[in-house]
């Protein structure tokens, strides 16, 4: 089966590298906040067409600017283009496709979008509203991070040493990135944010995921990024893995809020380095978790809101989908952290409740939830919970591998 780095890290199994064993998959709810990944090669594109073609009217197709090209069949063009409001284009995609379609005034998406359309509709992130604009900008800043670590690692060095680093000991904290701290997933982001630095396009594959993402979210629609860009699926399942994160973190606090003598806490030890930089020790607690895959903290009554991210290879006539069948419910963190300047929830007095302390390199013994003040880091135009900020740029994540029962 063919993978790209993205796939190739969630399907491994070395503990060392986020694998976290299996879970057997022994009931429907496991269906739900759950990734589902396929690589197909060669793909059919006749057949992509037909999916497209299939979609039910609230499906929204969102395409990356690089999909659009002559290599992509003119039977997935008929496709998208074939229903009303069934295109999403973002502003900064249109952007970058401006010069490609001055290029190829005759092609079938230029005429339709110079024509304005139906089944194209010009989205935006909705900046009437000031609770959306700050989780918007919440989530971008978190993805874009992870590609300005090589000018930041630039940045400590030129601090450390009151000149910036030549040619030589660039290659050093380059190397070091992509070996010991981030590896190369990180890196290949981080190396793309180096060489676009000076873009004014360079929001845009966290536009776009954030856009798609979100939008599922609060309009309940299944949204589907066609991208030929593997950085768009690394930052799609990055979004996920964060998103899931701190939906898990605000439904705890909900249960802490509502029955705190329920759950099994102790105090945080105020001695632990690593603690003590990302949160204040002295006004948080440690929480055990019932069930380490912490599906138990799920509402029992749901309805999902699906979204996806289709890699589609230049090179390769290889096809990526990555899909997750999210909670509808999801929703209600994006509006607390608008709400809150990116805390997970609103319900404990402006403390924040995380379900998960990696990257922390702490003891076992304390890897567990955490009810917390934490300490901030500056991002962009607000102020970020720390472990927040690390976790964006960990890319060691968590993840269990769900197997159906034998037989």
């Amino acid at each position: 089966m063919s993978e790209t780095i993205t796939t190739k890290y969630i399907t491994g199994t070395d503990p060392r590298k986020g694998f976290d064993g299996v879970a057997p998959l022994a009931s429907a709810k496991f269906c739900r906040m759950t990734m589902y990944h396929d690589s197909i090669e060669p793909y059919d594109q006749h057949a992509v067409a037909n999916v497209i073609e299939g979609a039910g009217d609230r499906v929204l197709f969102f395409v990356d600017n690089g999909f659009i090209d002559e290599q992509t069949s003119p039977r997935i063009y008929e496709a998208l283009l074939s229903r009303k409001g069934r295109v999403g284009v973002i502003g900064r995609v249109h952007d970058e496709l401006k010069p490609w379609m001055a290029a190829h005034p005759s092609h079938v998406f230029t005429q339709a979008v110079q024509a304005r359309s139906e089944a194209i509709l010009f989205t935006e992130i909705d900046t009437t509203n000031s609770e959306k604009v700050a989780t918007a900008e919440y989530y971008l800043n978190l993805l874009y991070l992870r590609k300005k670590l090589i000018r930041l690692a630039a940045g400590r060095f030129e601090h450390e040493h009151r000149r910036a680093p030549d040619e030589v000991e660039l290659k050093v904290i380059r190397d070091r990135l992509h070996n010991f701290e981030v590896g190369p997933r990180g890196y290949a982001l981080a190396k793309k944010g180096e060489a676009e630095s000076a873009s004014a396009n360079r929001f845009t594959d966290e536009t776009l995921v954030v856009t798609a993402v979100t939008s599922s979210l609060y309009e309940s629609r299944e949204t589907v990024i066609l991208t030929k860009d593997q950085d768009v699926l690394e930052q799609f399942y990055k979004m996920q893995y964060l998103l899931d994160t701190h939906y898990r973190g605000m439904l705890l606090a909900d249960r802490y809020r509502e029955d705190p003598k329920s759950l099994s806490t102790t105090p945080m030890p105020t001695d632990n380095p690593w603690l003590s930089e990302v949160f204040d020790v002295a006004d948080s607690i440690l929480v055990e978790p019932r069930d380490y895959t912490l599906q138990d903290l799920l509402p029992a009554e749901f309805t999902t809101s699906p979204y996806q991210c289709w890699f589609f290879g230049k090179q390769t006539n290889k096809l990526v989908r990555l899909a997750v069948t999210a909670d509808t419910a999801m929703r209600r963190v994006l509006e607390v952290k608008g709400r809150t300047s990116g805390l997970n929830t609103d319900r404990l007095d402006g403390k924040n409740c995380h379900v998960w302390l990696a990257p922390l390199p702490i003891e076992k013994r304390f890897r567990k939830c955490a009810i917390t003040r934490d300490r901030g880091y500056r991002l962009g135009p607000r102020e970020v919970p720390y472990l927040d900020a690390l976790q964006a740029i960990n890319c060691q994540e968590g993840f269990v591998h769900l197997q159906h029962p034998a037989g």
